[in-house]
């Protein structure tokens, strides 16, 4: 999991898979054989072929971030899904999305609507209309099931971790955040600039959170990426697909946010003070914060410094759905 999670990141940065081996062999201490089976579960599409022992490997000249693999994280709890017995639905023209769009653009106003209805709305409405929709199972059908907690602590960050697995956070409800381990190791990397990634189990937003350490040592700039794993069959309103696309921000940009007077939007500095918080304001933002923060226009996002293919598919769904 560690060699594929670090796979992942690398080719999220728009590394080659022949730079991303040569790292691998060349500091990394894994074989060809542990090298090729990780390529073939982060891009199943494509052929890897094995390199005979012995083979020169081109170096690269940049320090990868690779997992110490003398650090023995705790293993990630696999997803858990109890199910109800029932065959599996398929989901037809799921749009929860577009319920989000329709309450944020009525009377001409983009924060009406209450902030805790609008969550509610994206999360409980999406057997309704929404931007993205989905070919796997009902969620009628489907529980999660989340793994057990002995003791709730945070995981402290090391020069590279994969924080493990958990459900991904409730905007409307805070309620968990603080017991979430998994979150106060993303935190907890980000507020020291180490390399962390983690998988944040949602039906709708990214599900793979990633901090980023600049590439210059000690220049203390930091930045965060949400991504769709490759095998997402979540589609945007235009039926584009959601796979591997993603938003990438600086860290200094993230803001908490909540609903203030006379149904506007107050935007304030992160809860730095709690990891876990601060882990959860990261996600909260990337994924919704930074649309609301500059009204769903791209330019205002990306002079922000966020990039990524997420911005350009929910802006272009919001405004496909205000145009119906």
């Amino acid at each position: 999991q560690e060699l594929i999670a670090y796979i992942r990141g690398e080719v999220n940065k728009g590394k080659t898979r022949e730079e991303i081996r040569a790292s691998l062999l060349s500091g990394g201490g894994w074989s060809e054989a542990d090298i090729s089976e990780a390529f073939r579960t982060v891009m199943p599409l494509e052929s890897v072929p094995v390199v005979p022992p012995g083979t020169p490997v081109v170096t690269t000249t940049i320090k990868p971030f690779i997992i110490n693999p003398t650090i023995a994280p705790a293993p990630a709890p696999s997803r858990a899904y109890a199910y109800s017995g029932r065959k599996p639905s398929h989901m037809k023209g799921i749009m929860i999305w577009g319920l989000l769009a329709i309450l944020i653009g009525a009377g001409g106003y983009y924060f009406r609507p209450q902030l805790g209805d609008m969550w509610n709305t994206m999360e409980e409405g999406w057997s309704g209309m929404a931007w993205f929709s989905s070919g796997e199972e009902n969620e009628e059908d489907m529980a999660y099931v989340p793994p057990p907690i002995e003791e709730p602590k945070i995981l402290l960050p090391t020069s590279s971790r994969y924080c493990g697995e958990t459900k991904a956070p409730e905007l409307n409800k805070q309620t968990g955040i603080e017991e979430d381990a998994v979150l106060g190791c993303i935190g907890a990397s980000a507020l020291a600039c180490e390399w962390a990634q983690a998988t944040l189990i949602s039906p709708l937003f990214p599900t793979i959170i990633e901090i980023i350490p600049s590439r210059t040592p000690g220049s203390g700039n930091c930045s965060f990426s949400l991504s769709y794993a490759s095998d997402s069959t979540l589609s945007s309103l235009d039926g584009k697909s959601m796979a591997g696309e993603s938003i990438a921000c600086p860290l200094q940009v993230v803001k908490s946010f909540k609903e203030g007077v006379n149904n506007t939007l107050v935007f304030s500095a992160p809860t730095k003070e709690s990891p876990r918080k601060y882990g959860a304001e990261i996600f909260f933002y990337g994924t919704t914060g930074v649309f609301l923060e500059n009204n769903f226009s791209q330019s205002g996002i990306e002079e922000s410094g966020c990039s990524g293919g997420f911005i350009g598919r929910v802006i272009d769904s919001n405004n496909l759905m205000k145009s119906n």
